[in-house]
């Protein structure tokens, strides 16, 4: 009988630590990655998705330091282009 007991409590504790990490998960996919807003450019977003925020971020700034004159959709569009072609040969 002990043993009974022993293993039906140490199922019930797995359980538990079972549910209480679902539960964290769930919270945590439910917090997830901020969307990128849409005020993006299409090819800022597609930047962020390649080579990701902070790296986009850095290769837009640099366009725009090379480029004052234009925008930022611009820059985005310019460093998409670069890296694009940079890949390719």
């Amino acid at each position: 009988m002990f043993w009974v007991v022993f293993f039906g409590l140490i199922l019930m504790g797995w359980g538990l630590i079972a549910y209480i990490s679902k539960q964290g998960q769930s919270a945590n996919r439910r917090r997830g990655k901020p969307p990128i807003s849409s005020s993006h450019s299409t090819s800022e977003r597609q930047l962020r998705k390649r080579v990701g925020p902070s790296t986009a971020e850095r290769l837009i700034a640099h366009a725009a330091q090379k480029h004052p004159d234009r925008s930022r959709a611009w820059c985005a569009d310019k460093a998409l282009h670069e890296l694009k072609r940079d890949f390719r040969g």
